[in-house]
């Protein structure tokens, strides 16, 4: 029987990760280039966080610029320029792409479709060979994105086009899913997943799949699921194969 070893997407523990206050939060330092010219390093967390994210209501949207979201954390003077970077590359993505029918390319983009791996997984020790990893999707990175990527094409009634795409429109509250790295990916070519979220005295729910399982390269499949998914099962297409995964519990 084939076993992936499941986990949180974050940083794996040790010396220099236990080191990073943003470790069990998914944050990783990245070098950081300002306006200046000068250089620092600055945390960054994509889309994809091991825990459900907190009220992020005080941050602007329909904003004009990225840096409108960067963040100071006092604790580490260091900046956070997560959602800068979200912001910043959905215009550049708008830029590249000139999508013509906009609001289902936004909506592939609200699904995180297009965008570049090192912005979903900073660090590839975040994601090893053999694993499977469970996350939350954060919704306001998800909102930063779409924000830019509308930016390009800011109208005087763009607040309203705006709220007709953002990801709340389209996606369920509570987005969940997991990203796996083995050999299984290419070497079961019609490999399916279920998902399930446990209920407190109903038992198990299957949830639906807003973006059903989609390879990434040859040994990388993601999957985001409506709901926390808490079970995953994926078999190998024709009977002969299962595993049945469970998600860490939160904290």
């Amino acid at each position: 029987m084939h076993r992936l070893r499941s986990g949180k997407l974050r940083m794996p523990s040790g010396k220099q990760a236990e080191q990073w206050m943003g470790k069990d939060k998914g944050y990783v330092p990245l070098n950081h280039r300002l306006r200046d010219g000068a250089s620092t390093i600055s945390w960054y967390r994509g889309p994809l966080v091991p825990d459900r994210v907190g009220d992020q209501r005080e941050l602007p949207l329909l904003g004009q610029s990225a840096d409108e979201l960067t963040r100071y954390d006092p604790e580490t003077g260091m900046y956070d320029v997560s959602y800068t970077a979200a912001w910043e590359l959905g215009r550049l993505l708008t830029l590249r792409d000139e999508p013509v029918a906009l609001q289902d390319w936004c909506h592939d983009l609200s699904l995180l479709r297009g965008v570049p791996f090192n912005y979903l997984v900073p660090r590839e020790r975040m994601l090893p060979r053999e694993a499977l990893r469970f996350f939350w999707i954060d919704p306001f990175w998800v909102r930063c994105i779409l924000d830019g990527a509308l930016s390009v094409a800011r109208v005087p009634d763009f607040e309203s086009l705006g709220n007709e795409l953002r990801p709340e429109a389209s996606l369920p509250a509570t987005v969940t899913g997991f990203l796996m790295r083995s050999e299984l990916v290419s070497d079961w070519p019609d490999l399916q997943v279920d998902g399930y979220e446990e209920r407190k005295g109903e038992g198990k729910h299957k949830l639906p799949t807003p973006r059903p399982p989609e390879r990434l390269s040859s040994d990388v499949l993601i999957c985001l699921f409506a709901g926390a998914v808490t079970t995953v099962d994926v078999q190998d297409g024709v009977g002969e194969g299962r595993i049945s995964v469970r998600s860490p519990k939160a904290g």
